[in-house]
């Protein structure tokens, strides 16, 4: 009867969401955060960022629910993700682990997109917002005698080709190194050869804005039980004909789908930006990830580890 229950719901909140019943395949329910181990010192100002997953057209957040009663939803205004902020004024020392999490649920799809079909890219983009998507900044550049090169080898191929040809290429150029060492410029992952999955974008998104296709970062989890593997950023690039279409350069070498497909478990939090820039950017002098930002004031020996169940 139980079971009967959560199906009528689960087929309800489909519905209600605007979306066909046929194409969200898969339901998730997670939780993630943050425990604060606290320090000898009593620790002032803590505050603390964590990103709500995104509703796409292939993702809908269904609900969520925190384990703190208080705290603020802030939307940043460039990427338009939605982050729930904790402040705490003071945390005594030597006090009992804090935890900080969200327990969220997430409808989701598969993604697909043929990108063979598309023999010609008209660069005369007609959505103009993807235009940004071609600039460079000090992270994604054409400056690296690499970059140059890999762009004048697949001028006038397909898109297709040149991204099945650039993720190869790169997977055999740059050693996979699993621990995220914070953002890194494409010159000081083409100089040391080595990088984890946002490195692979970078450098892939470097090459692709040179070649006039916009690429852009996908920030988000891989729903799986072990963290480490659960964070994940991979790419999407724009067509006229297909709009945007995901790229997973880093996974690539253990499925070959990975070219236009998002698998059903790949969850996103934020689109298009290397760093989260929030409300209040001047605030938040530290960033521990692409995800969560906390600060807070002294320099207490304060532990923080990651929450995460599925």
């Amino acid at each position: 009867m139980k079971k009967g229950i959560f199906i009528f719901f689960l087929v309800c909140c489909i519905k209600s969401s605007g979306i066909s019943g046929k194409t969200f395949i898969k339901f998730h329910k997670f939780s993630y955060g943050i425990r604060i181990i606290p320090a000898n010192t009593s620790i002032k100002n803590f505050s603390l960022y964590l990103p709500l997953p995104a509703t796409t057209k292939n993702q809908k957040l269904i609900k969520y629910k925190v384990n703190i009663k208080k705290y603020k939803i802030i939307t940043s205004k460039i990427h338009k993700a939605k982050y729930l902020y904790f402040n705490f004024k003071r945390i005594p020392a030597n006090k009992k682990n804090l935890d900080i999490y969200i327990t969220v649920e997430v409808l989701k799809k598969q993604k697909k997109n043929n990108l063979k079909s598309i023999l010609y890219t008209d660069k005369n983009y007609k959505n103009k917002s993807v235009y940004r998507f071609l600039r460079f900044n000090n992270y994604i550049n054409n400056n690296h005698k690499l970059i140059k090169n890999l762009t004048s080898e697949l001028k006038g191929a397909s898109i297709y080709y040149q991204i099945k040809y650039l993720t190869e290429r790169i997977n055999s150029l740059i050693k996979k190194r699993a621990r995220f060492r914070g953002l890194r410029k494409v010159s000081h992952i083409l100089k040391y050869m080595d990088g984890e999955c946002s490195d692979y974008v970078t450098v892939m998104a470097s090459v692709l804005r040179n070649l006039k296709i916009p690429c852009r970062h996908v920030v988000g989890r891989i729903i799986t039980n072990d963290i480490k593997k659960s964070w994940h950023i991979w790419a999407e690039v724009y067509t006229n004909k297909l709009g945007w279409v995901p790229v997973d350069p880093f996974y690539y070498n253990t499925n070959k789908s990975l070219i236009g497909y998002e698998p059903d478990d790949y969850i996103i939090f934020h689109k298009g930006i290397l760093l989260p820039k929030l409300k209040r950017k001047n605030k938040i002098p530290i960033l521990q990830s692409y995800y969560y930002t906390f600060t807070y004031k002294g320099r207490p020996n304060i532990k923080v580890k990651y929450i995460w169940k599925k």
